[in-house]
């Protein structure tokens, strides 16, 4: 972002130099590390924004779903503040810290009966990142019962998204839209990429003979599949588990998304360690048998990415002709992905007996608990 910054302040455009694909905002905001020659504050602002909002939100959250408040802090340290994940991507200057708090402030908002407020949350995480909007549909499904309820969340949505995208535009108009919102539609990279549809659009681009219905054949296997099971989970989901909807939602849209970087998983990680809390509670007869499986399926996850990533770099940095070895790669990794969406889901729900949820988790303003058959 240094660089961006720079071009403010010599009065050109930020999106005059290639790479920048975020909204202007960033920018400014980050003004003073250049000014003051404050070196590293966009690193310290994440990694702060990390420790004091994500933690504690999925600490809160955790407890909302039944566990004491030291497991929940338990929970909330291991499971997302120490996990080295989070630690990379948080203190490497990516911004993908602020989207996910601005998720997760929105659940424990909407918890407080803020709904306009949850709404304006959602609706500049969609204009930060364009993949927030998944959820706006889900909570607006949720709030179906309260009408009024769901035309505040709806109207902050609005709200949320047309102010700082409207002022985007007006101090960069063309190069906003194309830069921030449609170079993520038509973008496609096989370099840092770990989704299942790398290799046939790299040899898409290195052929000479591609035709546009080639191009448009796998540009719909890769949405037209994940488009169907997402809108069979909003309506499956939503009403039964909001957050739990909210992590399909999300992890769908990355596993099966034509790019696929590293902090992507940044997206749903967090949603997963609240969906599988209530299945930890050590009151919990089989919460044994779920951190044998959680530890099992860390494993598997990770033993996959460090796979990747090894013949990754053998391609990238060493020119090895890797191609199809790293596509296999990705294959295994997409059907762990797909694997660690089944467990979640079914630690989530299948334990929501022994959860007690806030009202609006499950859409049931006057219970506290969900009694299931």
């Amino acid at each position: 972002l240094k660089m961006r910054q720079k071009k403010i302040l010599s009065g050109e455009s930020p999106y005059r130099r290639e790479g920048y694909r975020y909204s202007p905002i960033f920018a400014f905001v980050l003004l003073p590390e250049v000014i003051w020659d404050l070196r590293g504050l966009g690193k310290m602002i994440f990694a702060t924004v990390d420790a004091i909002a994500i933690g504690p939100g999925i600490a809160e959250l955790c407890y909302s779903r039944g566990l004491s408040k030291i497991q929940s802090k338990q929970i909330a340290l291991y499971g997302w503040i120490l996990n080295p994940l989070a630690i990379n991507i948080c203190t490497r200057g990516s911004s993908e810290a602020i989207i996910v708090a601005i998720v997760i402030v929105a659940f424990l908002s909407m918890y407080r009966d803020c709904f306009f407020i949850t709404g304006i949350l959602l609706g500049i995480g969609t204009h930060v990142k364009i993949y927030p909007i998944l959820h706006i549909p889900a909570f607006a499904l949720a709030l179906t019962r309260f009408q009024y309820r769901c035309i505040s969340f709806l109207s902050g949505a609005a709200f949320g998204f047309i102010i700082p995208t409207w002022i985007s535009m007006q101090m960069y108009p063309s190069e906003y839209i194309d830069a921030a919102i449609l170079h993520h539609v038509h973008r496609i990279d096989h370099k840092h990429n770990f989704s299942l549809f790398w290799l046939p659009f790299f040899l898409l681009q290195e052929s000479d003979s591609t035709s546009f219905y080639q191009y448009l054949f796998i540009r719909f296997l890769s949405t037209s599949f994940t488009l169907l099971i997402q809108i069979a989970v909003l309506y499956y989901l939503a009403k039964r588990d909001l957050i739990a909807c909210t992590f399909a939602q999300t992890i769908l849209l990355v596993t099966f998304n034509k790019v696929c970087t590293a902090q992507y998983f940044v997206w749903w990680f967090p949603l997963a360690v609240i969906c599988v809390s209530g299945a930890l509670n050590l009151k919990n007869k089989y919460s044994y048998y779920t951190y044998s499986l959680l530890f099992r399926v860390a494993v598997l996850w990770t033993a996959a990415l460090a796979a990747w990533l090894t013949v990754a770099y053998q391609l990238e940095f060493r020119g090895a002709q890797v191609y199809f070895l790293l596509w296999l790669l990705s294959i295994l990794f997409f059907v762990i992905n797909l694997y660690v969406f089944v467990v979640v889901l079914r630690l989530s729900l299948g334990r929501s007996s022994q959860i007690n949820f806030p009202s609006f988790f499950c859409c049931c303003d006057d219970e506290k608990k969900v009694k299931t058959k």
